[in-house]
């Protein structure tokens, strides 16, 4: 597949869509937050790894984790 940062052809990794630091606040006592996918309760489901796709390759994944995600979470 193709890799939207550097759109090269490769294998991609399951990349969270938000950084999972950003989670940290919205998880309970067993790391699970509410996902809420909808209007009513029955549309909600526990997250533990936040919400994430296949869209980056390995490269571009440690890129962005190492040049900017761990910077931020430092603040």
């Amino acid at each position: 597949m193709t890799c939207r940062l550097c759109l090269k052809e490769k294998e991609l990794c399951l990349s969270h869509i938000v950084p999972e630091f950003l989670y940290r606040d919205l998880y309970d006592e067993i790391h699970r937050a509410i996902g809420v996918y909808g209007a009513r309760p029955k549309d909600w489901e526990y997250l533990q790894k936040g919400i994430r796709e296949f869209l980056l390759c390995h490269e571009c994944e440690q890129f962005l984790n190492n040049t900017y995600e761990k910077f931020f979470d430092r603040l």
